[in-house]
């Protein structure tokens, strides 16, 4: 079967999103702020029709995995509109069997810090990236990563996790670190 000379599919684009595409940099503005991401690297021939609300792709002469780049697109690009109009959140739980973790927020939720874990008096500490707030909301146990950009949240919430990986120890009885617990998006309260 010969190879398709063009493969193209679209995406419509909600009411109160609005985007722009300038050379592979897509801009994508909301209710709740502005996101920018560069997919020149995808090689695509993609735009913005204004006319019909809507992003519309092309591979030309793509053999299976140079047409998937379109899904790959579009999925990166709906992320971003959920980023926008609703954000993301991620709950994170301590778990700790012997001793408690002791943790400490900035004021402006800018940086992420823990004690005590495994009864090492070693501080840890994660910087958040840029748009990516820490918060504890009172609860004892429990912290909130809160951001627009899904990327972003996500790798905050892999660092912490990352620093209580338990090494030299039956992971099957030491079961204690911080681990994501529920993952959803900002409700307006």
């Amino acid at each position: 079967m010969p190879r398709p000379v063009l493969h193209h599919d679209c995406l419509k684009v909600p009411e109160n999103v609005t985007v722009e595409i300038h050379s592979g940099v897509v801009s994508v503005k909301g209710p709740r702020g502005e996101l920018k991401r560069d997919f020149s690297e995808l090689h695509l021939d993609f735009e913005y029709e204004k006319e019909e609300h809507q992003i519309v792709a092309r591979c030309w002469f793509g053999n299976r995995k140079l047409n998937a780049r379109i899904g790959t697109l579009f999925g990166h690009i709906k992320n971003m509109f959920t980023g926008v109009t609703v954000g993301y959140r991620y709950k994170m739980r301590f778990v700790s069997s012997h001793f408690p973790i002791k943790h400490t927020i900035g004021d402006k939720g800018e940086f992420f810090s823990f004690t005590h874990f495994m009864g090492n008096r070693e501080k840890h500490t994660v910087n958040m990236p840029e748009g990516v707030t820490v918060t504890d909301k009172n609860l004892k146990e429990e912290i909130w990563i809160e951001g627009n950009d899904l990327e972003k949240v996500s790798q905050a919430c892999a660092r912490i996790h990352e620093l209580t990986h338990i090494k030299n120890k039956d992971l099957r009885k030491f079961l204690d670190g911080i681990y994501v617990s529920e993952r959803g998006h900002i409700t307006e309260d």
